[in-house]
């Protein structure tokens, strides 16, 4: 759980990294709809990642790696 859970936050990330060059390379603003529709995709993917990353916190409740990820996301959302 925690190795998918860590794909899910990753590609979360990539989503907003990319957004994010497309604001700065002037594509278009944090005001336009294509950005918040970006943001709304990695907010799936972050939400996706915590529900993973639970699933192993139930399994191994000291894995600090997966609380890392867990609030990582939770800062994200």
């Amino acid at each position: 759980y925690v190795v998918s859970g860590n794909e899910m936050y990753t590609g979360g990330a990539a989503i907003i990294n990319a957004a994010n060059q497309k604001v700065n390379d002037g594509a278009f603003t944090t005001a336009d709809a294509a950005y918040t529709a970006e943001l709304d995709k990695a907010k799936v993917e972050f939400k996706k990642a915590m529900e993973l990353l639970e699933k192993a916190i139930k399994l191994d409740p000291k894995n600090a790696n997966a609380q890392k990820v867990i609030e990582a996301c939770k800062q994200v959302l």
